[in-house]
């Protein structure tokens, strides 16, 4: 099915967006999953808002969004809401050299998804014993995967020309938390380590690489 949003286009007159009906369609992804295929007719140096915040997506961790590799040296951008985050997406952040070594048929044929999800199960229970010494998780783990499918390939995104700006659900009650920092599971190393960057009045988290990520407060 379908759902409503809004491509809002810079103009060089007037600074404020300019809101114009589109759709985008939506598919179910397992039980707590959508996947949103933005077509390519719509990625025209705009900026593209999809709202999700409706019941039905209260319980909604996973969202994909699917679009066309050939589109993505675009300066647009896509914003998407849902009761559980909000994530601002500049479609040039997945034009990476993966994306870039591509032919232009070869693009045109092919499609980049990028994954936000709250992260659950086994592989974040052990994530969380390797939290270090005297901090504690301040909003849920995060992951975010980007690849590119050509040819029936697969092939995962490595960096991001781009950062990808999430908005968290952040912790504020706990008042035992102190300077809260962003950070991201380096796999090579086995740690989490400080990146990124993290704005506490907004909640926003901006990821420069594709992985787990979570935001950190010290304990007092």
């Amino acid at each position: 099915w379908t759902a409503s949003a809004r491509t809002l286009k810079r103009s060089s007159r007037e600074p404020e967006d300019i809101p114009a009906a589109t759709d985008f369609t939506i598919t179910r992804s397992g039980s707590a999953g959508v996947v949103i295929t933005v077509p390519p007719t719509l990625l025209k140096d705009s900026r593209i808002r999809l709202d999700l915040m409706k019941p039905e997506y209260e319980n909604t961790r996973t969202f994909t969004i699917i679009l066309p590799a050939a589109e993505v040296d675009r300066r647009s951008t896509v914003y998407l809401s849902a009761p559980r985050l909000k994530l601002e997406l500049p479609v040039r952040a997945v034009n990476s050299v993966e994306v870039r070594s591509l032919s232009r048929r070869e693009r045109e044929q092919a499609s980049v998804h990028v994954t936000i999800e709250e992260a659950r199960g086994p592989e974040v229970v052990a994530l969380l014993k390797r939290l270090p010494s005297g901090w504690a998780t301040a909003t849920p783990i995060y992951r975010l995967t980007a690849k590119i499918i050509s040819g029936g390939q697969e092939k995962e995104l490595t960096w991001l020309a781009e950062r990808i700006t999430l908005t968290t659900k952040f912790d504020f009650a706990n008042l035992a938390l102190q300077q809260s920092t962003l950070h991201y599971y380096d796999p090579t190393r086995d740690i989490w380590i400080p990146a990124g960057f993290f704005t506490t009045w907004s909640t926003d988290a901006a990821f420069d690489r594709p992985g787990y990520w979570v935001v950190l407060s010290q304990t007092v």
